[in-house]
């Protein structure tokens, strides 16, 4: 399949990445002190298991989740609607890469964003998402969410299992990592 003969996934920007780390508080506590303003945490019996940073006037620019770490988890990035986001799935089928769309596409229940997550040909994992709701003016203060009230994402696909051997395998000590906001 000749690249030129499809439109691409519509991609409008990079909007976030999110990194695996031991310590959630004190990673927070780090970015904050260097400017970073928190948006979410994302809470468990009161411990704080993920922080959403942001220094733009967008939802988050930056997600920490409690996890083994550090590590990549995934970059996302602006999409235009949701049919760029089943573009972006058929694109991957006709590539012959099916198998690397690992959760989706789906709904956020924290952001209210469809996505779905792929993973590029050297195993990182990609997300591809609409545009968050964004609420301006209001309290600068971060939104607590406890993890046993959220679910976790509505998916309008199921999650791919990793298999033996696969690039999804190689990654599935991360994969099974929060994902969902």
């Amino acid at each position: 399949m000749h690249v030129q003969m499809h439109k691409g996934a519509a991609f409008r920007r990079f909007d976030h990445y999110q990194i695996t780390v031991p310590n959630v508080r004190k990673t927070a506590v780090f970015y904050t002190s260097l400017g970073f303003r928190i948006a979410d945490y994302l809470t468990a019996r009161d411990h704080p298991m993920g922080v959403f940073l942001h220094m733009k006037n967008t939802p988050y620019d930056i997600v920490f989740m409690e996890w083994d770490g550090p590590a990549v988890h995934h970059f996302g990035d602006i999409v235009s609607d949701i049919p760029s986001v089943l573009r972006a799935c058929g694109i991957i089928g006709k590539l012959g890469w099916g198998e690397d769309v690992e959760f989706g596409p789906g709904k956020h229940s924290l952001s209210h964003s469809y996505y779905v997550y792929l993973l590029d040909p050297g195993g990182h994992r990609v997300e591809l998402l609409l545009p968050p709701i964004v609420y301006m003016g209001g309290a600068d203060l971060p939104v607590v969410w406890d993890v046993r009230a959220v679910k976790s994402s509505v998916e309008a696909g199921a999650c791919r299992r990793a298999r033996s051997g696969s690039r999804s395998a190689r990654a599935s000590s991360i994969a099974r990592s929060p994902t969902r906001r």
